[in-house]
């Protein structure tokens, strides 16, 4: 990887430096080539503000895409201070990033060891589509029923897309973000907005990989082609039904495909190197 030179200016957060580094990070990231955003690190955490993200977000960002395109791999340690020092900026919003990923089960501290990258759990992946299976159904519930023309044109150019990438995982899990995104934006209750939200950053990882499977992205193209015809027809009780049963159908790929039944430790990750490799 190519390391950004860091911006000239103090170690603080606020004032010039700080308008300095968040220019570099933009232009390092974004424009000249340091570092290229993957679908990975597109943000689902602003819908509709117009608001950009913080520092600290964008170091998530970051890390986040790395340990989804498998460049971090499971159980690798990670330091605050090569991050900072990789990406130009000072500890403070690699602190604030990495207690976020903390908090999201996508980084975990260890004793005697620091800070690792979060192991796959199937128990966790299995809680996660269960609690999906009802916020992501409610939510997209609300937001059908206050879907406009435009915004059923929206979902069918998206659809569209997603078949004519269907194969390649990167443009294609773009597709299933953008579907996400478009749903959350329009549901009027931004409390659920949040909490699916929450959820859709916990399990991304997981969707990435299913993306990935052989089955995955069939599924979830079939679940595309049905939300958008109940998006036409305006019935959104049909829309909660289908999305009940595609995070549903998501865990069950995910238990079948990426764990192991083993007789002393459970469930344990079966595939994940090998797909992890695929999807870089």
């Amino acid at each position: 990887m190519r390391r950004c030179t860091g911006p000239t200016g103090t170690n603080s957060d606020h004032g010039p430096a700080a308008d300095s580094r968040t220019a570099h990070w933009n232009a390092s990231l974004y424009g000249q080539g340091c570092y290229h955003a993957s679908v990975f690190d597109l943000d689902p955490r602003l819908p509709g503000t117009g608001r950009p993200p913080a520092l600290s977000d964008r170091v998530f960002d970051w890390v986040n895409g790395r340990i989804l395109d498998g460049t971090l791999s499971p159980g690798q340690w990670v330091s605050e201070n090569e991050v900072a020092d990789i990406l130009g900026v000072s500890r403070s919003p690699v602190r604030e990033a990495f207690a976020q990923l903390v908090r999201e089960g996508l980084l975990e501290v260890r004793r005697r060891r620091g800070t690792v990258i979060a192991e796959l759990s199937a128990q966790d992946a299995s809680d996660l589509y269960e609690l999906r299976q009802l916020i992501d159904s409610d939510m997209v519930r609300r937001a059908v029923k206050v879907f406009t023309t435009a915004d059923v044109e929206a979902l069918e150019s998206i659809v569209a897309e997603a078949r004519r990438v269907i194969g390649d995982r990167m443009p294609f899990f773009d597709c299933t973000r953008k579907v996400w995104q478009l749903i959350m934006d329009r549901c009027p209750n931004r409390a659920v907005c949040d909490v699916a939200a929450m959820l859709w950053r916990q399990s991304i990882r997981m969707r990435g990989l299913v993306v990935s499977l052989p089955d995955g992205q069939r599924l979830v193209l079939e679940f595309f082609e049905e939300l958008l015809d109940a998006a036409k027809a305006g019935d959104a009780d049909r829309a909660a039904r289908l999305m009940a049963a595609q995070q549903g159908a998501m865990r069950e790929l995910l238990l079948r495909d990426l764990f192991i039944q083993t007789a002393d430790r459970g469930l344990v990750p079966k595939l994940v190197p090998e797909v992890n490799r695929r999807l870089v």
